[in-house]
């Protein structure tokens, strides 16, 4: 029930049709819950991470088509040991600033929201 309450709630600021076709660069804090799960790096249609303290494990490019975020290589640890990335969308805080939302799951368990927005 918790995820699909913060699935509706973040759906409220998800983006339609994001006309320039990557993220701002930057780096993104992620958050499990209330849980830091590591940060992403973007820069132009690449990514980094998500991962702590900088040590990313490689540069991969991603796409956007609509407002899904295909990536095209592993996401750290959500694409390891039992996770898998069911699917990634962009969405707006209420600032504006644009990040994404990701839903993972473990073992093939009920999805989780992992949510990335622009460090500050």
């Amino acid at each position: 029930m918790r995820a699909i309450l913060a699935a509706a709630a973040l759906s409220l600021f998800s983006v339609p049709a994001f006309a320039a076709g990557a993220l701002p660069d930057g780096t993104y804090e992620c958050l499990f819950d209330v849980y830091i799960a590591g940060e992403m790096e973007i820069v132009g249609n690449t990514y980094k991470g998500p991962a702590f303290n900088g040590q990313y494990e490689g540069t991969y490019e991603y796409s956007i088509e609509d407002q899904t975020i295909f990536w095209n290589g592993p996401v750290g640890g959500y694409t390891e040991d039992g996770f898998e990335v069911l699917g990634t969308i962009i969405v707006k805080d209420g600032n504006g600033k644009l990040g994404f939302q990701m839903q993972v799951r473990q073992d093939g368990g009920s999805p989780n929201a992992v949510v990335c927005m622009p460090k500050a």
